[in-house]
């Protein structure tokens, strides 16, 4: 694996973390820590995992990899 790969498979980590804390956050009436807390828990941690998968299967889907 080279260092474009890891670093997108990285980016594309942080961005469905994100995403996911965005989401949790608007659904916890706007308070941080709360949010925080359930976006580090094991089903915070699950959605984040089921994001980030669908995020990398479309370009797969579409032949093109990770780039």
């Amino acid at each position: 694996m080279s260092a474009f790969e890891f670093g997108n498979l990285v980016g594309r980590l942080l961005i469905s973390y994100l995403i996911v804390l965005f989401v949790i956050f608007i659904f916890s009436r706007l308070q941080g820590k709360i949010a925080y807390k359930r976006s580090v828990s094991w089903y915070g941690w699950t959605i984040t995992a089921v994001v980030f998968l669908l995020g990398l299967s479309q370009p797969m889907m579409r032949g093109a990899g990770l780039d």
